[in-house]
């Protein structure tokens, strides 16, 4: 996983955001991202 990645989880998580919709949106950026490797 990217750096940014995690570091857009943490600003994120820490701002509240729903957990569930933000997991599935990460989820779909790393299968996104692993896709075009």
């Amino acid at each position: 996983m990217n750096n940014e990645t995690l570091m857009l989880r943490d600003i994120l998580a820490e701002r509240g955001l729903r957990s569930r919709n933000l997991e599935k949106f990460i989820r779909g950026l790393e299968l996104f991202f692993v896709g075009k490797r």
